[in-house]
Parts: structure tokens; sequence; C-alpha cells
């Protein structure tokens, strides 16, 4: 796809970067560097700092920078409906979770004891999504996590929504790093917003998040590194 844009501008947003340590992997590894790399004004954005070092390990001639995910330029989303005392859990069933069966059910048994009910969502959608269709998916699954009384993932989306929804979340890693590296990069500073490094942790970070009285988001400390995104384009 990049090669059929030769002759434009390329400005990659920003993405994690991970490649496994197998043939595939790295055959997968020196194909992006040749394309990337072959291209005389491509940019690629990464959106953590170990995402960022690897990248400079990988590629001579693409430019780097470093923004947060652009799902945190949003103005935030307020449901107009009340919090339901519900603990909404979304969870990571592929092979990128670090979690297993016993790491989900003490997970759920835990949240159960912080709400009325519990329930499961996930970002990642088993049928197909037409594009007129896309704003309405997106919708539903903002205002379930927007009217839930807290959220615990192991997803980076499901923690970057829990930030534009102002929603008390406790979030897990991932195999390799992006969800921690995204939140210690850019959203520390949200005080209803924790990582757990360890299945012990949970209660601990989960009673943490839900003294935050009235929670909100908003993107003004990020706004340096949006408008430094913004300055890439050459117009």
């Amino acid at each position: 796809f990049i090669q059929c844009f030769h002759n434009n501008q390329c400005i990659i947003f920003p993405q994690s970067l991970y490649y496994t340590d197998t043939a595939a992997g790295r055959t997968e590894k020196e194909n992006t560097s040749r394309i990337f790399d072959g291209h005389p004004d491509l940019t690629l954005v990464l959106r953590d700092e170990n995402a960022y070092r690897e990248a400079k390990g990988i590629f001579t001639h693409t430019k780097l920078s470093l923004a947060p995910d652009i799902a945190l330029y949003s103005d935030g989303y307020r449901s107009g409906r009340e919090r339901a005392e519900i603990a909404l859990l979304l969870m990571r069933q592929d092979v990128e979770t670090k979690l297993d069966k016993e790491d989900r059910e003490k997970i759920a048994s835990l949240a159960y004891k912080y709400a009325n009910s519990l329930e499961y969502t996930d970002t990642q959608k088993d049928h197909f999504i037409e594009i007129k269709n896309r704003k309405t998916e997106v919708g539903q699954i903002l205002e379930q996590i927007a009217t839930s009384k807290f959220l615990i993932t192991d997803r980076l989306h499901g923690m970057l929504l829990a930030a534009i929804t102002s929603t008390p979340c406790v979030a897990f890693d991932n195999s390799y790093g992006k969800v921690s590296g995204q939140y210690q990069k850019w959203m520390s500073h949200l005080p209803y917003i924790q990582v757990a490094g360890r299945v012990d942790e949970l209660e601990e970070k989960l009673e943490a998040v839900l003294k935050i009285k009235e929670p909100q988001y908003s993107r003004e400390k990020l706004m340096p590194y949006f408008k430094q995104l913004a300055g890439l384009f050459n117009v």
C-alpha cells in the first residue's frame, strides 16, 4: 500500500510495534524495514517509548516520532444516563493476553464484590462492520463503558475508552507491554485509571480508582504532543 504512494508524503498515525522472535516475525520485520525505508518521505509515529526504541533499531531512513494514541485527542464522552452498578470486563482471549483462566476467574470474582452485576464486552467484534455502521458501533461500546461503574481490561483500547468516558478503570498489561507503555507515557496523570502488574494488586488498585469523585477526562496535558503531530504535515 505504501509503495503505491511513493511520490506523496506518508504519515502513519500512532502505532505500537512488535515482532515475534520467530522466522515469520523476522521476515515481517525485514520486509517492513525495506518498504518503509524505501519511501522518500515517510514518518512512522509510535505511541509508546518501547516501540519508539524498537523502531530506532529497525529503520534507518524512516522518520520517527512519538505521540499519544489518537483516541486521546477526543473531547471526551459523557452519557445522558446515570452509571449503573455494573462491573464491566473487557478482556482479551488471544495470544496477547498474559492472563490465564484462573486469573480471569479471580478478576471476575473480585469485580463482582464491588458491583451488583457483572457484564462482559469486547472491542473486537466477530462480525463485519460496514463503513455506514462504524459510528453506531463505536457509540455502543462508548455508551456501555460510560454507564458502567468501572471497567477492568487488558486491552489498550479498553483503557483508552475508559479514559475518554471518565470511567474508573484498572488495566492489565498485554504480552509485550503496550498497555503499560501507553499508560506510563501519556495517562498516569489520570487518577481514575491505574495499571495492575499482577492480579493480587487488583483490589487495591480498584479501590483507589473508585475513590476518585467525579472523574473528568481532559486532553489538555497532551495537546503539545498533538500539536507536534499536526506539525508533521507538509501543508
